[in-house]
């Protein structure tokens, strides 16, 4: 919805607030989760690292088919 109403992808998940979201809730372990939009094919990412939270620990969980980055 944001994308075809403002042509663009948001800069963070913030500017989906109010409009598109009511609210941005923490992951599962109580950590932001991680947005990357990609300007070279419009698409994004929306990620958790997981219990570690840090990346790649194995436990890390993408928006992306499959989980690949």
């Amino acid at each position: 919805m944001f994308r075809v109403k403002y042509q663009r992808l948001p800069e963070n998940l913030g500017e989906l607030v109010p409009n598109e979201l009511q609210e941005i809730r923490n992951d599962p372990w109580g950590r932001p989760y991680v947005y990357r939009p990609s300007r070279m094919n419009g698409a994004y990412e929306v990620l958790s690292y997981g219990a570690d939270g840090k990346p790649g620990g194995g436990d890390d969980v993408s928006s992306l088919k499959g989980g690949d980055r």
